[in-house]
């Protein structure tokens, strides 16, 4: 294997009396140790993260106080040799977007905006569903065409099927990851995604450890939910990894919301490290006082 092996990929190394999967993170031609024991298999070919996505996992180990192996273990997938495609991954019906004509003008200057900006970071406010997928479609579409590819994290799994019946009519590499999915199915979407064969992945918090050297775009839908944070440890935050991701390279973060978390306000308005689109509806202020016996 000495001409074979690189960093990043995934192996099976003799560990006590059983094999292991382990994860190359460096190569050297020499040691100082007399008993070596051999690799005993490439799982692999392909690297399954880079110098610079080992940065963030390094990263992350840090910053929750976590072993390295403990990070690598919640963050890559198990690899299996059943292949899964991505047909019996998605079911779904496509429905066209229909953009209000009154936003149409409204909506080219934002993407105009987001194209031209060399700011990496944004807040998406709306108030009506129809005008925030209009955004997304428009946003996502921009980004296809530059080759690039989009990652959407939804808070809960029941979200996924909304964004994929009007997404599926800008391509059908289409892949969606989350726990509920059998180890096969998350294997097929990370290796799918390594090759190449994936435009847009949809997907829950574990979503945000996909290999990110391909990604123009990441969408962070309803980012106020605390879903995003996991309860078990080591307790990382999806939002705070996309942010750290869009420092690490030149991929543009749009966190979108109803209504924002106190600190994304505050880093939006107060910071200026967020930049605003405000995309909301304005809403007729008037109140009404109903008498409820009268309704009755």
């Amino acid at each position: 294997l000495e001409e074979k092996i690189k960093f990043g990929q995934l192996v099976k190394v003799p560990f006590w009396n059983k094999i292991v999967f382990g994860l190359v993170i460096g190569v050297k031609k020499t040691s100082q140790k007399k008993k070596i024991k051999e690799i005993k298999e490439i799982i692999f070919e392909k690297s399954l993260i880079t110098k610079e996505e080992f940065k963030l996992i390094k990263w992350l180990s840090s910053f929750y106080f976590s072993s390295l192996p403990t990070v690598l273990k919640t963050s890559l997938p198990k690899p299996t040799k059943k292949e899964i495609s991505l047909k019996t991954i998605l079911n779904f019906e496509k429905e066209k977007l229909k953009v209000p004509k009154g936003f149409i003008a409204d909506l080219k200057k934002i993407v105009n905006l987001f194209i031209k900006t060399k700011r990496k970071k944004f807040l998406l406010l709306w108030n009506d569903p129809v005008r925030k997928m209009a955004v997304y479609y428009t946003l996502i579409k921009k980004t296809l065409e530059k080759k690039q590819k989009v990652l959407i994290l939804v808070p809960e799994i029941n979200q996924i099927n909304f964004l994929l019946k009007y997404l599926s009519n800008l391509t059908n590499k289409i892949g969606i990851l989350h726990s509920k999915l059998k180890n096969s199915e998350i294997w097929s979407v990370w290796k799918k995604s390594l090759e190449n064969e994936i435009d847009i992945i949809i997907g829950t918090r574990m979503a945000i450890f996909l290999p990110f050297r391909n990604f123009g775009l990441i969408i962070i839908e309803d980012e106020e939910n605390n879903l995003y944070k996991t309860e078990l440890f080591p307790y990382y935050d999806a939002r705070l990894i996309a942010w750290k991701i869009s420092k690490l390279g030149k991929i543009k973060v749009v966190y979108s919301s109803l209504a924002p978390r106190v600190e994304t306000f505050y880093y939006t308005f107060y910071q200026k490290k967020f930049f605003p689109i405000d995309i909301r509806r304005k809403i007729d202020g008037k109140i009404i006082v109903v008498d409820m016996k009268e309704e009755v």
